[in-house]
């Protein structure tokens, strides 16, 4: 698996654990990977890709931290879940570097149609 691999599972993990239903149950409750649209997977995948070809040196150099953590802060930081790059996990300057790239790219939203998610 490659380091885009780790990151995107993870980011899409997250996003489906930080993302709630109608009911204001977590989506990852009912829904998995296979659950997203196929437009919703391609941006994610769109998204985490550009994300870790523009910010690799910085993920990569910080010596506590991985692409897999990356990946989930990278949702959490762009949708100010209050948590994510910048809650102290990261060193510095990593952690303002990626705190502010991830901002860059906007805020979306996960929601839930039957068994299908897609991105708002």
């Amino acid at each position: 698996m490659t380091n885009l691999d780790i990151f995107t599972n993870s980011y899409i993990e997250c996003a489906l654990w930080a993302s709630i239903d109608d009911d204001g149950e977590p989506l990852e409750n009912d829904h998995t990977y296979e659950s997203l649209a196929p437009e919703a997977l391609d941006a994610m995948q769109e998204d985490c890709r550009k994300f870790v070809e523009e910010n690799f040196e910085s993920i990569e150099e910080d010596p506590d931290n991985d692409f897999e953590q990356a990946g989930h802060d990278f949702f959490l930081t762009r949708n100010g879940h209050g948590a994510g790059f910048f809650d102290g996990d990261w060193s510095e300057p990593y952690a303002i570097i990626l705190d502010k790239a991830s901002k860059a790219f906007g805020e979306i939203y996960l929601y839930s149609e039957g068994e299908i998610v897609y991105i708002m």
